[in-house]
């Protein structure tokens, strides 16, 4: 890999990280608007959204890998 790909890949990959998401803007309009405590609440209902939603992930891929011809089994 050249150094300028790498550099570029980089770059990206940093500025993607750093870019506030849709959780993060949520929170801070709510601040705005609501104020603080009540921006908790949503914050807390986002965090166990994101719970639910990993949870059903992991439970589908786990089933995935049980039913696959996998040599593990």
């Amino acid at each position: 890999m050249a150094f300028s790909d790498w550099l570029a890949f980089l770059f990206v990959s940093l500025f993607v990280t750093f870019t506030p998401g849709p959780a993060v803007l949520l929170a801070v309009s709510n601040s705005i608007g609501v104020g603080p405590a009540r921006a908790m609440i949503s914050s807390l209902g986002n965090a166990v959204g994101l719970l639910l939603v990993s949870t059903a992930a992991t439970a589908g891929l786990g089933v995935v890998l049980q039913t696959s011809g996998s040599p593990w089994r």
